[in-house]
């Protein structure tokens, strides 16, 4: 995945949540396995995202909540229950997600 890693994790954990390392705001999700991916794509990938990572400064937006994706583990019970956080009000948000699609479709 493209993910954005919050400079503060511990302001944004949850008792029973995600461990504060793991906490990301994804950009875009790649898949579960890009070894998968035929030869050279995902070398292509990082190359992409390092010539092209925008300049930027944080990123603000306002943390208006948290859920739990997949409580009961989907209905093939084969889905891993995942702490979310609802996210708004960011001007920043939508331009690094416009880049991460340009980075997949370059």
């Amino acid at each position: 995945m493209l993910a954005l890693v919050p400079a503060d994790p511990d302001q944004l954990a949850v008792a029973g949540g995600e461990d504060v390392g793991e906490l990301h705001l994804t950009l875009l999700f790649l898949g579960d396995d890009i070894a998968a991916w035929p030869d050279g794509q995902a070398q292509r990938l990082r190359e992409l995202v390092s010539a092209s990572a925008p300049a930027f400064d944080p990123v603000s937006a306002r943390v208006m909540g948290h859920a739990v994706f997949n409580p009961d583990r989907g209905p093939d019970g084969d889905r891993d229950p995942c702490a979310v956080y609802l996210m708004g009000d960011s001007p920043d948000i939508e331009p690094l997600r416009q880049w991460a699609q340009w980075v997949m479709t370059s």
